[in-house]
């Protein structure tokens, strides 16, 4: 991994809005994708959970609220910061930006420390899952997670706001196979014990991640803050 300042798209003095717009443009559509898509997968695995009165699917579906939301935020913040302004307002507009990695990176370490603290209850009272309905809509969660995660994985290499969406997408890959491991132990092993151990594992993970997105996020305001003191 490279500097935080080579990672992310901030501005230079010299450069225009307009031209700063158009490079961002492809992120916003990709992001826009990725929302709709969100959105449809999330009320899917609401109807999905209810009519096979699946508890790790309803889980599953509020875990992707959340998501939706910050992926709401990443979008807005990227309309803020590419904003025209003066060169005294550039810094503010896109320290908007940054900032939305902050509060996506905040957002995930509440819904890890819950799939984790879930784990551990599944694993003392174990919940009954209907394998059939379970597997066919965690198969389709998965599907478009793997999707949503490619469409942004490039963007996310060198924005800090993408890769908060990016590590969302993620957390609910984690999520989906979760619930397949759920699924496919009742199915053919009859073993409930293995969604909340994968699930635990996963959640683990993504606290690694999100630390170092909050890491990179802080790091990114104290260099430019710095910068734009000059």
């Amino acid at each position: 991994m490279g500097p935080m300042g080579d990672q992310h798209h901030h501005p230079r003095l010299s450069e225009s809005a307009t031209r700063l717009g158009a490079v961002r443009s492809g992120e916003k559509r990709r992001l826009l994708v990725v929302i709709l898509l969100t959105a449809v997968t999330m009320a899917a695995e609401f109807v999905g959970g209810w009519m096979t009165h699946s508890i790790a699917l309803l889980g599953d579906a509020i875990h992707m609220l959340t998501h939706l939301l910050s992926l709401g935020l990443s979008y807005a913040a990227i309309v803020i910061a590419t904003r025209p302004a003066p060169p005294e307002k550039t810094w503010r507009y896109w320290r908007v930006e940054i900032l939305a990695g902050l509060v996506n990176g905040l957002a995930l370490l509440p819904v890890a420390g819950y799939v984790l603290y879930e784990s551990v209850e599944r694993l003392r009272h174990p919940v009954p899952i209907h394998a059939t309905g379970t597997l066919i809509v965690g198969a389709v969660g998965l599907g478009v997670n793997i999707v949503c995660a490619a469409l942004l994985h490039h963007h996310a290499k060198h924005d800090l706001n993408i890769r908060g969406a990016f590590l969302h997408m993620l957390a609910d890959g984690a999520s989906s196979v979760g619930v397949l491991v759920a699924g496919a132990a009742v199915y053919f092993w009859n073993w409930s014990a293995a969604d909340p151990l994968v699930a635990a594992l996963l959640s683990l993970l993504i606290l690694g991640w999100c630390v170092s997105l909050l890491r990179g996020s802080v790091a990114q305001l104290e260099t430019n803050r710095d910068t734009y003191r000059k």
